[in-house]
């Protein structure tokens, strides 16, 4: 396990340094191949208790990362399709988890403030995409407040692994939004460098909050579907 975890960092690191000194093709292998370990990692650690929802979520993703390689709508629209599906899958694996146990209505109240400003902010740009955006960015919103409500439910260490990572989720896609939507308006330094940096982080960070969940209800005899 811990030698999958460098493997995954060792790639990730290798992505960063690629895409930030060359302009090497070895990004279209070294980007997909990212989560890929991440998921052998998590297989790993779940041995014969793996979640399948998690397995699915994990999958989208390297399908997203595989398509927003490339320029181009349709690429554009699949992309955010792949990854539509997995913060769905993180939404019904935080269910499962207990995230809708004693909901708080009005901590829905921040998130969609913050869906709102995003969603006002971008809406001049989007154009053909506003649907797609719409529907996107409440799926994501939705997933971070899912993150949020397991506060209590789960271990502490979990919590915050889960909802950190969850967080720099919707950074990560913020800023992608920016960049396409926002780009003449708006000049971001390294932007991309910053959307795989925040993206990476928060995939890792949503994995090892599972793992450690996962840990402490095998030891409460917990059944994980």
């Amino acid at each position: 396990m811990k030698v999958a975890k460098i493997v995954f960092w060792a790639i990730a690191a290798a992505y960063i340094g690629v895409i930030s000194f060359t302009e090497s093709d070895l990004k279209y292998f070294l980007k997909p191949s990212i989560i890929l370990s991440l998921l052998v990692y998590y297989w790993l650690c779940a041995r014969k208790r793996v979640n399948k929802t998690m397995l699915i979520a994990l999958l989208f993703s390297i399908s997203g990362d595989f398509w927003l390689m490339f320029s181009g709508a349709n690429y554009f629209l699949i992309g955010l399709g792949s990854f539509l599906i997995t913060h769905i899958c993180y939404i019904f694996v935080f269910a499962k988890m207990g995230a809708l146990k004693a909901l708080k209505p009005l901590s829905i109240l921040p998130f969609g403030i913050l869906l709102f400003l995003m969603l006002w902010y971008l809406w001049p740009g989007l154009g053909d995409f506003q649907i797609p955006v719409v529907v996107y960015a409440s799926t994501i919103i939705s997933m971070g407040f899912m993150a949020f409500s397991l506060k209590g439910k789960v271990t502490i260490n979990a919590w915050n692994y889960i909802f950190g990572g969850s967080l720099l989720f919707i950074i990560s896609d913020s800023l992608i939004a920016l960049g396409k939507f926002k780009s003449d308006e708006l000049s971001i330094p390294n932007i991309h460098l910053a959307i795989m940096v925040t993206y990476i982080l928060a995939q890792f960070l949503i994995v090892e909050g599972f793992i450690c969940y996962s840990r402490t209800s095998i030891k409460n005899q917990k059944t994980i579907i």
